[in-house]
């Protein structure tokens, strides 16, 4: 964490953002028209990032052999995905509280959605970036700025925060102070969830 490759794509990141959010601000397309283009995005870098860490392994199965329990290779093969890959994180969450706060018609309820995107995303966003998961991965800034896995991680996170900062910017989505009310019990709730199923999902070791 904070190597030399980690910190050249925060500031890439934050350029990002802030140049991001500063063309919005500018050119002021509609939120749902922005929130459209944002989570087709999102969508394609969070399929590309699946099928980047997806493993083909072999197939074994149990035996029993001198007494003792074993596997077997059968010779076949399958897609393997490891558990700390399954989006059960807030940030892999945001393409699920896009789609509901561009669809959902329901105006009360798409004002909640928005006020959960803007709270998690940037804290998430923002948290997922300085304090990168996949910054330990990369031996040198070379390999860093040659993964496209890396580049997939922060262009994802820096979307979010862009659409997080335009929706508390955009008079159309109208979320005041009182609404954090709402977006600090979704968040309370939903890390909670967050924590259950990643936990089911862990081995320890």
């Amino acid at each position: 964490m904070f190597s030399p490759g980690h910190l050249i794509f925060i500031a890439i990141s934050f350029i990002m953002i802030i140049s991001g959010t500063a063309i919005c601000c500018y050119r002021r397309p509609p939120l749902d028209r922005l929130l459209k283009v944002i989570l087709v995005v999102a969508f394609l870098l969070e399929a590309f990032k699946m099928l980047d860490v997806l493993e083909i392994v072999p197939v074994v199965e149990p035996f029993v052999e001198n007494g003792r329990f074993v596997y077997k290779e059968t010779g076949k093969y399958t897609a393997f995905l490891k558990a700390e890959h399954v989006p059960f994180e807030l940030c892999s969450m945001q393409i699920l509280f896009l789609f509901f706060a561009i669809f959902l018609k329901d105006e009360k309820w798409k004002k909640r959605f928005y006020s959960i995107i803007y709270g998690t995303a940037i804290i998430g966003g923002t948290i997922a970036i300085l304090l990168s998961s996949i910054a330990p991965e990369y031996a040198s800034a070379g390999a860093f700025l040659a993964s496209p896995r890396a580049w997939e991680f922060f262009i994802y996170h820096s979307l979010i925060i862009i659409s997080a900062l335009y929706i508390g910017i955009s008079k159309e989505s109208d979320i005041h102070f009182k609404d954090c009310i709402w977006m600090i019990i979704a968040i309370v709730l939903l890390d909670y969830a967050s924590f259950y199923m990643n936990a089911i999902c862990s081995v320890p070791v």
